[in-house]
């Protein structure tokens, strides 16, 4: 049976004008250390959600992005309230977007535990392990 998983991607800044590194230059770099490269260089965060079991698994980078330490388990109806409130309508088709399949790029506004406000950009894709 295959298993059906969101892999996502939240940014709290844009791209630059050069956009991507070149795939010449991280051909050497496993794809963990990339990613924790990443996430060292920029404000970004990824994580994934088993449609499954329900379960969100989520990177360093995103933790640091939301304000939370990593011990904290994660749900999709956690993520949704630290979602600011004028911004959680616009957002509340987000699980059946995605779980019809479709991919995601949108912005809203996010409240951290020490109550700072924060621009996200989120951008999900729909992998499917067959």
């Amino acid at each position: 049976m295959p298993t059906t998983s969101l892999m996502q991607c939240c940014s709290a800044s844009q791209t630059d004008e050069e956009g991507s590194v070149g795939a010449r230059r991280i051909s050497g770099i496993s794809s963990r250390h990339f990613l924790k490269l990443v996430e060292d260089q920029g404000q970004v965060g990824f994580w994934s959600w088993d449609f499954e079991t329900g379960q969100i698994t989520g990177s360093f980078g995103l933790y640091r992005l939301l304000g939370l330490q990593p011990s904290v388990a994660l749900d999709f109806v956690d993520l949704i309230k630290i979602v600011h409130p004028d911004d959680r309508a616009a957002n509340s088709d987000m699980q059946a977007t995605v779980q019809s399949g479709q991919a995601i790029n949108r912005e809203f506004r996010i409240i951290r535990p020490d109550k700072t406000l924060r621009w996200i950009q989120n951008k999900a894709e729909v992998l499917v392990d067959a």
